[in-house]
């Protein structure tokens, strides 16, 4: 695996002048070490003997679609729950950021996304369906 790393070189652009010029420089570094991953959860085993090592996996979301009927409320984080560390880490609900609305008085669907993230910094999202429907009387009518 190869990636290529930037790194900087700051220059005096002039001894009167206390301007920077600043210079990226491009270097290629191969990985050689069979328990680097790249994004999602990391290895559990160390790569460096004696090195002590926990791995974090990712945040879980815990969301269900749902079924109201016209007229009524929705609480957005009721039986909503975001645990760190795939399910065994911290409760970390209070930090889950939504996106989307639910107009209670016009039936249909609607689309919530939950996001959150986790100890290790991996973004995870969840999206729920939440139908607004007729009551039974309404739909024969």
């Amino acid at each position: 695996m190869c990636f290529n790393v930037f790194t900087f070189a700051v220059v005096n652009a002039e001894a009167c002048n206390p301007a920077y010029v600043v210079y990226p420089i491009s270097t290629i570094v191969a990985i050689t070490d069979p328990f680097v991953r790249i994004g999602g959860t990391q290895s559990t085993t160390p790569s460096t003997p004696g090195q002590t090592y926990t791995a974090t996996k990712n945040a879980i979301i815990s969301a269900r679609n749902s079924t109201i009927y016209v007229g009524s409320t929705f609480d957005i984080m009721k039986n909503v729950r975001a645990v760190d560390d795939g399910g065994r880490g911290n409760n970390i609900t209070s930090l889950i950021t939504v996106t989307g609305s639910i107009n209670t008085a016009v039936a249909g669907r609607y689309t919530v996304t939950y996001k959150v993230v986790g100890q290790n910094g991996v973004v995870v999202t969840k999206k729920i369906t939440v139908t607004v429907a007729l009551p039974s009387a309404q739909r024969c009518a």
